[in-house]
């Protein structure tokens, strides 16, 4: 992000940049609030399908390695050690 210095010798500020890709939502200050909110934010709350997410959320939360599990292979000798130092305790 550019910093105000960057803009001393220009003919114009950030925020009208900003404000210029507003469109016809200039006059709509709610329209502008959504408009930023969708450009700030990636997640669209709309996207989840019958509350998968919040699902997966809570099984992370109970078990937080099954994310790596799922997509980490480990080798078999490598399983085997961990099997034997967990013995050792």
């Amino acid at each position: 992000m550019a910093r105000f210095a960057d803009y001393v010798d220009a003919a114009y500020l950030p925020g009208e940049i900003r404000r210029s890709t507003y469109g016809t939502a200039v006059s709509n200050p709610l329209a502008i609030t959504k408009y930023e909110a969708n450009k700030k934010w990636g997640f669209q709350p709309g996207t989840a399908v019958n509350g998968t997410s919040f699902q997966d959320f809570l099984n992370w939360q109970n078990n937080p390695d099954a994310a790596l599990s799922s997509k980490v292979k480990l080798p078999s000798k490598f399983l085997a050690f961990m099997q034997m130092a967990n013995g050792y305790n």
